[in-house]
């Protein structure tokens, strides 16, 4: 299961809104086996919290492949009912921007090893490239990798209060597109766009407008052949990669897409394979 930081909210307006959202591409609806906690290290301290870590083992992951930890029941009301767990005060969601935050796996009592890091730990964020106070950090939408070493090309910062945060969307990720009830735009009765009488156009007699000789319009020459769009027997069959398909609400639905211009209905003789780079 993938599991990567994808924002980490600070308002400027309520400090008890704040919360730190992960996505999961591919895993909506899915369990979290694996033992994951996020860490905080907080301020310039280089060892982590521990006993603010939050457990994730055993949730779920919604069915928009998000999971959103939220610092107070407070925040849970003001993106309305958008969090999936509240973490509680002075914790990884609970940061007011120069904490250090990171998903790691194994018991951080006992051992941990980090697979997606925000920020530098053992500096104080003030002041630095990783300060999100009274802010929020976005990860770019380009960046699907979980990374153990923070990139600060890899993120996005910008002052932000309540209003202007995004709980349950990333980039093109999540949200909602269309309403949960769409409004009918057809009235109950559509007026008639006919006239109640019909004019005949059809007179009785109509007057000649052919001339009585017409004009050809077909060259006297022809070309006994015309040009084909069709491969030649001898030419190779042309393949290209037309679509990639990652539905974000059914992982279950990924596909490739092929296309032949010219090569309908024909049999592949080459030794022709799709590979992947994972």
């Amino acid at each position: 299961l993938v599991l990567i930081i994808t924002e980490l909210a600070d308002p400027g307006n309520d400090s008890s809104s704040r919360y730190v959202e992960l996505y999961s591409p591919g895993g909506a609806g899915q369990t979290i086996d694996d033992e994951l906690y996020l860490l905080r290290w907080t301020n310039g301290n280089v060892n982590p919290t521990i006993s603010t870590a939050i457990s994730l083992q055993g949730k779920t992951i919604g069915s928009d492949g998000f999971f959103v930890v939220c610092s107070t029941t407070t925040a849970d009301t003001s993106y309305n009912d958008a969090c999936d767990l509240i973490g509680g005060e002075h914790g990884p969601a609970d940061s007011n921007g120069d904490d250090q935050i990171a998903l790691v796996r194994g018991d951080p009592v006992v051992s941990y090893s980090i697979i997606d890091l925000f920020g530098v730990p053992g500096e104080d964020g003030t002041g630095t490239n990783h300060d999100f106070a009274d802010s929020r950090a976005e990860r770019k939408a380009d960046v699907l990798s979980a990374k153990a070493v923070w990139d600060p090309a890899d993120w996005d910062i910008e002052a932000a209060n309540v209003k202007d945060m995004t709980p349950r969307q990333w980039h093109s990720f999540g949200g909602s597109a269309l309403p949960s009830t769409i409004p009918s735009v057809i009235p109950s009765s559509v007026p008639s766009l006919l006239p109640s009488s019909v004019p005949s156009l059809h007179p009785s007699s109509l007057p000649s407008v052919l001339p009585s000789a017409l004009p050809s319009l077909i060259p006297s020459n022809i070309p006994s052949s015309l040009p084909s769009n069709s491969p030649s027997p001898g030419d190779a069959l042309v393949l290209i990669i037309t679509e990639l398909a990652d539905p974000g609400n059914d992982s279950s639905s990924r596909y490739v897409e092929l296309y032949s211009p010219g090569g309908a209905g024909q049999t592949i003789d080459d030794e022709l394979y799709l590979l992947r780079w994972t």
